[in-house]
């Protein structure tokens, strides 16, 4: 249980940086409108 409980803390946390990768890349470059295809 507490293994699982780790993988999902760790899956959460990689998809916040996933996100805030995502903006920093958008507010660098115009590849927001790309994001917002893949979205």
């Amino acid at each position: 249980l507490y293994e699982q409980l780790l993988a999902t803390l760790e899956t959460s946390n990689f998809l916040k940086q996933l996100d805030f990768l995502k903006k920093s890349l958008s507010t660098s470059t115009k590849s927001d409108i790309l994001f917002k295809e893949i979205d």
